[in-house]
């Protein structure tokens, strides 16, 4: 007898895809961020992927992310890197709701 962990599977294979993707992408942001804009990473408080991490600076770092200056007057590159972040986030939360919501609905709860 097999045991089915997860159903579907495929959904699963989706969130680690972008678990990956999305870490890959995380890291050349900050990359482009402290390389390209320097003044903002200081600004942000200097935010690395692991190392030199506070809550305080993780969200300023998001709150960037997602406001109308990093779409704007960093350059096209950025923006895109940035755009698409904000895609992989979005889609990201929603899949992980999906699994958590199919893990509940096949349990019966």
């Amino acid at each position: 007898m097999r045991v089915q962990i997860f159903e579907p599977r495929w959904l699963l294979e989706i969130f680690l895809a972008l678990a990956v993707g999305g870490l890959a992408l995380h890291v050349w942001f900050l990359r482009e961020l402290k390389n390209r804009h320097g003044a903002v990473w200081r600004r942000l408080g200097e935010p690395s992927l692991f190392l030199n991490n506070s809550i305080r600076n993780g969200l300023r770092t998001l709150k960037f992310r997602w406001s109308s200056e990093a779409t704007s007057d960093l350059g096209v590159r950025f923006r895109r890197l940035t755009l698409t972040l904000r895609v992989i986030d979005v889609v990201y939360l929603l899949v992980f709701v999906a699994i958590v919501w199919l893990q509940s609905v096949g349990r019966g709860s």
